[in-house]
């Protein structure tokens, strides 16, 4: 090779690598873009974090997109619909059937209609206006631990009321053959009485579960399931406070009570982040102990109709209505989040 041939390539080499060279050789590479590279690796150097900071794409939740809110806003028609038709059977067949306890007698139990539109302002809320508000809005930061309060509460809530029916009747005294109701002052009605309340007013507390997963963009845990099981509860619970809150129509109160204790204990634990999840496995079966309690409240209503039970029947078929609906709602979320999800890794394993 010729010394003038290397000395010739050694001075292409140095231009090829030469910032300067580079910005003059290279149409595509202008020195205010080079200067500006050489910015951001500065900036970056001075504080790593910037750099970051600054290329991160703002955080968001799950894709809140037209399909998202056109399905919660399905989900909200639904429940609505099944929650009116609660409210006029339930007038149809309680109001002008049975009689009025005496011992509850206040504005709010007068009708039945104050607590059929704060359902409804409920599923407006949380499947219309709600995720509409958080379009675009971050997850609030104080949100984990209202939540974790929050199910602290429901617990000691939901323990307290277990066991003031069962100390009230159920753990002894009350037959779950056929269990008329009494009306009177004594001791153990009274406090039965007030176990019918506070379930009834624990109806509207857990509305807080669903504004949670809307404040948390979990769009897809607002299901008809869980919207219109939220929404109905407090409708047919109120013809059974206002006409019989005692005796037989309670065992639907303190196994459901029994429930939420394990319920809540489950939502207390994944609230407290990713370490305790490894101890969430019993969802499943929290699913199954759900499904088996609205079987077991539709049969304990039906015996009352099969043996003629003295107690009131009209309140006993709106918790068979209620059952049936939530077993059915609960069947359907049980295939597809469980045996779907186990077809799908059994044909995955195959493939």
């Amino acid at each position: 090779m010729a010394p003038n041939e290397t000395a010739e390539q050694m001075t292409h080499l140095r231009r090829t690598y030469d910032t300067k060279s580079l910005e003059h050789d290279t149409p595509s590479h202008h020195p205010v873009e080079v200067g500006r590279c050489q910015q951001v690796l500065d900036t970056k150097q001075a504080d790593p974090r910037r750099l970051d900071h600054d290329t991160k794409a703002k955080p968001q939740g799950p894709p809140n997109t037209d399909e998202t809110l056109a399905k919660l806003r399905s989900n909200g028609i639904k429940a609505a619909a099944l929650t009116l038709f609660l409210y006029f059977y339930g007038n149809q067949s309680v109001l002008g059937q049975m009689k009025k306890d005496p011992r509850v007698d206040s504005w709010f139990y007068s009708s039945p209609t104050p607590t059929l539109l704060i359902s409804l302002a409920y599923i407006a809320g949380v499947t219309y206006i709600g995720p509409r508000m958080m379009r675009g809005r971050e997850t609030p930061k104080w949100l984990r631990g209202t939540m974790v309060f929050y199910n602290i509460v429901q617990v000691v809530f939901c323990s307290w009321m277990f066991w003031e029916a069962g100390i009230a009747g159920w753990f002894g005294s009350y037959s779950f053959i056929c269990q008329p109701c009494d009306f009177s002052n004594s001791p153990s009605a009274l406090k039965m009485l007030r176990a019918a309340i506070s379930y009834h007013a624990s109806k509207f507390l857990d509305f807080f579960d669903t504004i949670f997963f809307v404040l948390n963009h979990k769009y897809s845990h607002v299901s008809l399931l869980h919207v219109a099981h939220h929404a109905l509860m407090p409708v047919g619970l109120w013809y059974g406070v206002r006409h019989e809150p005692g005796g037989q129509t309670t065992f639907f109160g303190f196994l459901n009570g029994f429930i939420h204790v394990v319920m809540y204990t489950y939502y207390l634990l994944a609230a407290m982040g990713p370490r305790v999840r490894p101890f969430l496995w019993w969802k499943k079966y929290l699913t199954t102990l759900q499904m088996v309690q609205f079987i077991t409240m539709f049969v304990h209503s039906l015996q009352s109709l099969v043996f003629g039970c003295p107690a009131g029947l009209p309140l006993m078929k709106i918790i068979m209505v209620m059952a049936a609906i939530f077993q059915v709602l609960f069947t359907d979320f049980y295939i597809k989040a469980y045996k779907t999800r186990t077809n799908k890794q059994a044909t995955s394993k195959v493939n």
